[in-house]
């Protein structure tokens, strides 16, 4: 006896066993038939009544009455949302039975409002055999009390739900499971925890929200396209036409991360089956079908550039041969890549073909090869026609600088030569009565300066010996006017003689040491001038033993024009500088002349 019950009891566990697996095994169908045919990323909720389903029929003998309600009896408990009821009035679901044709066949018309099926118009050609009546009916009222949305399906089962045709699908307990999934009063709830489940989180926002993942990945395409396109053109690159073989490797390859981003959006964006698997297999198989066979293409452009010299090439023969070699070298190392290093990573190509947009044996290579080709032609065109204009913008800013210049030297000039002649004048006078022979000595020197001045008027820059010369002539008309109360000395490096300066960049610093400091004292004026190269510099000096300079030096002796013209000419590489005491002496540094 007690060998009889652990024997039944054993059975019954095993039959509650088997019942559960089978069970979970529909569970499982039921929701991959839901995710595959009632979703395709265009609908975020299922379409299914909403109110009352009330069943109005045409043109129907009482065998067709009672099949109707035979179907009604049996939903009617695993339908918790809807009440179904054959009742004419207010009839949401009409079905109007044709047995006068030996064919079979249906037409059926659904009206929608907010993924809420408000009605439904079936025709049914039904002939008059009962069992295909019966058939007919099941197969219809089932599928149109909601809407399948994609017609194909991985997930077989024999069913309603299995089947575009009545003829080749019966009634199945997964039929029956998937109508009471879809009209349960948790279903989106139950929906999620299910596709969470069975294919993952990601799939499941994928499924309800896969039109919005679209748009974020149009978005994202587009807003780094933009990024790219305006990265390469302010960062002065040339979409791989750089000196060297580091600067290819390293504007490709953000050229290829973006691609290989792009992609993972196109993943997220528009596959069907979407897991952690799939996105690890995804990321490896691009990895070896985009980075892998890009740097490989990157490298051989370069080569076969350098070996053609596009660079030195018009440009057209440029272009030409950049787009040449972009197609070719494409097209070799993706077919290296399959025919070699693929055969290792076989199985992940083919698992992520479905969600690749380029693959092994995959046509389509060449025409990305064309348009990869085309675009980068055309950017290179893009960038030689900006560069272009950018150059003859910079051609003509140059020639307007250049003229400004002279304009700002002429005005300064001319501000210069006045401020001179006066001072010399004034000494003239000064001597007339009592010193004739120093007058014509002086008048003779004076001219001397305005030949210098007057011939060379369109010269901005003299060499350092000819500057020298006419500072000597200017000395000899203070020193005739002062006698034996200046004395002077001058010291020119051979080796800076011949160094271009800003005519009349000497004179001034002189001028000053006499009228500020040498004329303001009654012991002898002693004036030196040092002109001296310290490593690539060039050192103008001018020593005096008169008073101390002012602390505003530049606006106290006058200097403003002097220093103007250094900044015109040498902006940052010029500068004066100024020192008292024993050594007392204002110095001009002019760098980078040697």
């Amino acid at each position: 006896m007690k060998k009889a019950l652990l024997l039944l009891v054993f059975f019954l566990t095993l039959s509650n066993f088997l019942h559960s697996e089978e069970k979970f095994r529909y569970e499982n169908t039921s929701w991959n038939v839901i995710q595959e045919q009632f979703f395709d990323g265009t609908n975020s909720r299922i379409f299914r009544y909403e109110d009352d389903v009330r069943f109005e029929l045409i043109d129907a003998n009482p065998h067709d009455s009672l099949v109707v309600q035979e179907i009604v009896d049996m939903l009617s408990p695993i339908i918790e949302t809807v009440r179904l009821e054959i009742n004419p009035i207010n009839a949401n679901f009409i079905i109007d039975f044709d047995h006068n044709t030996n064919g079979t066949g249906h037409h059926v018309k659904q009206l929608y409002q907010d993924f809420k099926i408000t009605s439904t118009k079936l025709s049914i050609q039904t002939g008059n055999d009962p069992e295909s009546i019966r058939k007919l009916a099941q197969f219809y009222i089932l599928r149109n009390l909601t809407k399948v949305k994609n017609t194909t399906s991985q997930t077989r089962y024999e069913g309603i739900f299995d089947s575009d045709s009545p003829n080749h699908a019966s009634l199945h307990e997964i039929d029956l499971d998937i109508i009471k999934k879809i009209y349960s009063a948790n279903f989106y709830d139950d929906f999620k925890q299910g596709t969470i489940k069975l294919t993952g989180g990601l799939h499941y926002l994928q499924l309800r929200y896969r039109s919005l993942f679209i748009f974020i990945g149009i978005i994202t395409l587009l807003i780094l396209s933009v990024i790219l396109f305006n990265f390469l053109l302010t960062s002065n690159r040339q979409l791989l036409q750089g000196r060297t073989l580091k600067s290819y490797l390293k504007d490709g390859f953000i050229i290829l991360l973006v691609i290989y981003t792009i992609n993972i959006f196109f993943l997220i964006s528009f596959s069907r089956t979407i897991n952690l698997f799939s996105i690890i297999t995804f990321l490896l198989s691009k990895f070896v079908t985009i980075i892998v066979p890009g740097l490989l293409s990157i490298i051989a452009i370069f080569y076969l550039e350098k070996i053609f010299k596009i660079r030195s090439r018009p440009i057209s023969q440029h272009l030409m041969i950049s787009g040449i070699t972009t197609l070719l070298t494409i097209n070799m190392a993706y077919l290296f890549i399959y025919s070699v290093v693929a055969n290792a990573f076989g199985p992940i190509v083919v698992h992520a073909k479905d969600m690749a947009i380029i693959t092994s044996g995959d046509p389509n290579i060449i025409y990305t090869s064309i348009t990869v080709s085309l675009i980068r032609t055309f950017f290179l065109f893009f960038q030689h026609r900006n560069q272009s204009l950018i150059n003859q913008k910079d051609v003509a800013l140059a020639t307007m600088t250049t003229l400004k210049k002279q304009a700002e030297l002429s005005a300064l000039h001319a501000r210069i030569n006045p401020h001179f002649l006066y001072n010399s004048l004034n000494s003239i006078a000064g001597l007339a009565e009592s010193e004739p022979r120093k007058v014509q000595k002086m008048a003779m020197a004076l001219s001397d300066l305005f030949r210098y001045a007057v011939n060379k008027e369109n010269d901005s820059m003299v060499n350092l010996n000819q500057e020298i010369e006419m500072v000597k002539r200017y000395l000899e008309i203070e020193q005739t006017r002062f006698g034996d109360h200046l004395d002077y000395s001058i010291h020119v490096d051979e080796e800076t003689r011949e160094i271009q300066i800003p005519k009349f960049l000497i004179q001034p610093l002189v001028e000053n040491a006499i009228k500020h400091g040498v004329s303001n004292i009654t012991e002898k004026g002693l004036l030196k001038i040092q002109v001296l190269k310290e490593y690539n510099s060039l050192i103008i000096k001018v020593f005096d033993n008169g008073p101390d300079f002012p602390e505003d030096l530049v606006s106290g002796y006058g200097l403003q024009n002097l220093n103007d013209k250094l900044d015109i000419i040498y902006q940052n590489t010029a500068s004066i500088s100024w020192k008292n005491g024993s050594d007392k002496h204002i110095s001009i540094t002019l760098k980078n002349q040697f």
